[in-house]
């Protein structure tokens, strides 16, 4: 088989056959073949050479970038491509201005090859063209030829520059590359009209160098704009006898197009949330237009709550929306205010500041839902020095976690195993109520039990304590309503003892006085106003000891206590003494166990006299001593002051047509042994914050003469108690008022 490609054939027709006429006998053989060889339609000159005379090499010669006066050297290198040894010899150009050795004849064994150097010598600056004639002995001769061309300016550019579809007052841009083809160095110029514009305008390039220029376009309207870019060119040194500027053009077009931004939703109703939930709905911001648009998302108010948040505030105007695609956007909404209402909307807008899109966000904030068990604890009649303890559950119906706290202390005559804690969604925290009385005497309290972020509950506790010389008549729950519904219908003063000629109170005033004490607005005015219906009054509710020494007794404070009925009353101290042991089922509600005064158990505070007998309109001053037992602590107690009418003491002066039910008022004690200079003395720095975000507490929308309420938490995040006060609360009393226990 010959040189050349291989096809493969079917056998000759015998058309074919006649068509062809005669052929010789080696022509008739290979037709008849099932394979033929046929030589390619063109080829080079090379390829013959190396072909027919086994010699390959250049066809050309070329030097470019060479200067008069300069000497170049370059090289034809000739290789023997055949089976057998050939013998060259070539002729020298005819001009004057290529040099090249003595030519020899030169034998090539196969594979082998040689180089031979032809050398340049221009004089000025022209175009020089020869050759040089290669001579094969017994097949013949070739030329190789010998080229120097003046040098090019020239410079590769795209044809056109299309930027495509672009949005209106936003900027388009492309990059085009262009590349310096020719043979001298140059500076390049960009050169066009308004609103296109290339950056950056000017550089240099060398030959074979690539640069990259790019062009900006901002649409002002829907329309197609077209220009032509100019690149000046103009080469680094003078040829061709004297330097040249040389324009090259480009096309370069943009078309605009007004953007169609909208939302799939415009209006996101979140329902009622509970305050401490976050919940989270997603929109998408769509862009139905052929092109890319870039959207600002921006907040219409100026001053909000932050209960809202939405992603799309963080984009600024650098978020893009693809042609005909869709952006996602999350808005989260956390409630910080029970009983508001929050109404937020933001705005998309495009480059040139036209309103695109708006959304709007709603959502009602509500508290938890919480409930006790009880509303009432009846210890019955308990012997002076022994407990009772009761129980009841605090139970969180809400789907967020619930903060509570109720407004009493741990050492209270109505002692509590734990006065505050938090409770998970569905879920209830039990409370253990211990009735430890010293006095023979009736209790009633009313424990107020505050949730955050939602109406506080109450809860009565009555119990009868007696001893061996002295037995009060028991007393129930129905008493303290049928005596505070006869106050409330104006039948009888706070303080007075009914008498037989008072008509008793009808079952609907008894019910309305339990329904209005149960009302959120009374149960919140609860921590901040005396009780209307007590008959007895202290001339403080704090007393603070500041820094002391536990080294030696501080200087007393004095509590002033007004008998404001019209009976003489005894008054005594509770919150004094604490019950000892842990024996015990403490489900079980008739359990006692007795309680001891040992000198460890002494409590940091005391009072004295601990009782006294006040007659009606008349006032009795008791001293309050702190007493300190260890020091770098913060010490705080709630001292009860409990009276009642002293006709009530024993059961053979009280039926049930007279009975008066006893008042509970109580003061705040508190102190510390830090110094003078509190806990930065020792190095102390408190963490507290708020539960609030930002430290502002938001109020719900109040009628002009009502009343609207607010919790807030002060958590601890250290790990030692840390004293607080707002300064405020001690001054003149004004709009805002704050109620502390912690």
């Amino acid at each position: 088989m010959g040189r050349g490609a291989a096809v493969t054939m079917n056998p000759p027709s015998t058309s074919d056959r006649a068509a062809g006429g005669l052929a010789s006998q080696g022509q008739h053989n290979r037709n008849g073949s099932m394979f033929e060889t046929f030589e390619p339609k063109t080829q080079s000159a090379r390829y013959e050479r190396a072909r027919v005379w086994g010699i390959d090499c250049a066809d050309v010669l070329r030097w470019k970038r060479w200067e008069p006066g300069g000497t170049y050297v370059r090289s034809v290198v000739l290789k023997n491509t055949s089976t057998k040894a050939v013998k060259v010899k070539y002729k020298l150009p005819a001009t004057r201005y290529f040099e090249m050795e003595f030519p020899e004849v030169i034998k090539l064994s196969p594979g082998m090859s040689v180089s031979v150097d032809v050398t340049f010598r221009p004089i000025k600056r022209e175009q020089y063209d020869d050759f040089v004639e290669f001579k094969v002995a017994g097949c013949g001769s070739f030329r190789v030829a010998v080229v120097c061309p003046l040098p090019v300016l020239s410079l590769q550019l795209p044809p056109i520059c299309d930027l495509g579809y672009g949005a209106v007052n936003q900027v388009m841009s492309k990059t085009l590359s262009f590349t310096n083809d020719g043979d001298v160095d140059l500076t390049y110029e960009w050169r066009l009209d308004l609103p296109f514009h290339f950056e950056p305008k000017s550089g240099a390039l060398a030959p074979g160098q690539t640069a990259t220029v790019t062009c900006e376009f901002t649409p002002t309207d829907a329309t197609v704009s077209v220009a032509s870019a100019a690149c000046l060119v103009t080469p680094a040194h003078d040829f061709h006898d004297g330097g040249v500027t040389c324009p090259f053009a480009i096309d370069v077009r943009a078309v605009g197009k007004y953007p169609f931004i909208r939302l799939s939703d415009k209006e996101l109703d979140f329902g009622q949330v509970s305050v401490g939930k976050t919940v989270e709905k997603t929109i998408r911001v769509l862009n139905q237009t052929p092109v890319v648009v870039n959207v600002q998302c921006t907040r219409d108010a100026a001053e909000h709550d932050n209960v809202f948040k939405c992603n799309a505030v963080a984009w600024k105007s650098d978020k893009s929306i693809g042609l005909q695609s869709h952006e996602y956007v999350r808005i989260s909404y956390t409630p910080s205010a029970p009983g508001t209402f929050s109404n937020e909307t933001w705005s998309f807008t495009t480059p040139g500041g036209a309103r695109s899109a708006m959304l709007r966000a709603t959502g009602t904030a509500v508290g938890p839902s919480a409930s006790l068990t009880v509303s009432t604890l009846q210890f019955g009649s308990v012997v002076a020095g022994t407990s009772v303890k009761r129980i009841f559950d605090v139970r969180n119906h809400g789907d967020v976690s619930m903060f509570w706290q109720i407004d009493s202390d741990k050492f209270c005559t109505f002692g509590l195993d734990v006065d505050r804690g938090t409770v998970s969604p569905g879920e209830a925290q039990r409370v253990l109520v211990t009735f430890a009385p010293h006095e023979a005497a009736n209790y009633h309290k009313r424990l107020l039990v505050l949730i955050k972020d939602a109406s506080p509950l109450a809860i009565d506790v009555v119990g009868t304590c007696y001893d061996s010389q002295r037995r009060p008549a028991p007393m129930y729950l129905s008493h303290v309503e049928t005596y505070r519904s006869l106050c409330a219908s104006s039948l009888l003063a706070p303080g007075a003892p009914p008498v037989s000629s008072d008509r008793p109170p009808f079952e609907e005033e008894i019910v309305a006085a339990r329904a209005d004490a149960e009302l959120p607005r009374n149960t919140f005015a609860s921590f901040f106003r005396k009780d209307p219906f007590s008959a007895v009054s202290v001339d403080t509710t704090e007393v603070d000891f500041g820094s002391c020494s536990r080294l030696k007794l501080g200087e007393a404070k004095t509590v002033v206590v007004t008998n404001t009925s019209v009976v003489k009353i005894t008054v005594f101290w509770g919150g004094c003494f604490v019950a000892k042991g842990t024996g015990g089922d403490e489900s079980v509600g008739t359990h006692t166990q007795q309680v001891t005064k040992r000198e460890e158990d002494v409590p940091p505070f005391a009072v004295f006299p601990e009782s006294a007998d006040i007659k009606p309109g008349e006032t009795q001053p008791f001293r309050v001593v702190f007493r300190p037992e260890k020091d770098h602590k913060h010490y705080h107690r709630q001292i009860e002051c409990f009276a009642y009418a002293k006709s009530m003491r024993s059961f053979r002066q009280v039926q049930d047509g007279n009975f008066t039910p006893p008042w509970c008022v109580h003061v705040r004690a508190m102190g510390h042994t830090f110094g003078q200079l509190g806990g930065s003395r020792i190095g102390f720095v408190p963490k507290v914050r708020f539960s609030v975000g930002n430290n502002a507490l938001l109020f719900p929308p109040t009628v002009k003469g009502d009343v609207s309420y607010q919790t807030v938490a002060l958590i601890n995040d250290g790990d030692i108690d840390v004293g607080f006060e707002f300064p405020g609360k001690r001054l003149a009393r004004g709009v805002g008022r704050v109620s502390l226990f912690g």
